[in-house]
């Protein structure tokens, strides 16, 4: 079933809402809502109706030059350990987590979804744990 970006943002609003999620659109049509204190996004503008992303985005923020390498092991073997998360840096500065799904019709997305944000959740613990052995835990970006 293709369904048109504004009707899968509808949809992913709804069931989020219904799930209990402080769930809202942004400026660029993406879903956005907190889940304990962090910022999720649920990307409801993929080109591909088949797809969804779902990521927190500052899973971890840099420090500096000095930080990049550390965090693209704990990135790397985010990925090396999950079977749906993926990690990165983005800008320099942030380290970004996601799970990427295809569903055959974007209703069957609310099938995957739990176990999608279980495995989100995982790795950014998995990571915070990681970049934080041997230092202060710096908190995540608040919602």
């Amino acid at each position: 079933m293709d369904l048109p970006i504004a009707s899968r943002t509808q949809l992913y609003l709804d069931y989020l809402r219904e799930q209990g999620f402080g769930a809202a659109v942004d400026a660029e049509g993406d879903i956005v809502f907190p889940v304990d204190g962090r910022p999720y996004v649920l990307f409801a503008s993929e080109p591909d109706p088949g797809a969804f992303r779902l990521a927190v985005i500052g899973a971890w923020e840099l420090d500096g030059p000095g930080d990049l390498a550390r965090a693209l092991e704990a990135c790397s073997e985010v990925a090396a350990r999950s079977q749906v998360a993926k990690a990165f840096v983005a800008q320099g500065e942030t380290v970004v987590v996601t799970v990427e799904q295809f569903v055959a019709d974007p209703a069957h997305f609310a099938a995957v979804f739990p176990r999608c944000l279980e495995a989100l959740e995982i790795a950014v613990a998995g990571l915070v744990r990681r970049l934080s052995f041997g230092r202060l835990a710096r908190p995540m970006a608040q919602a």
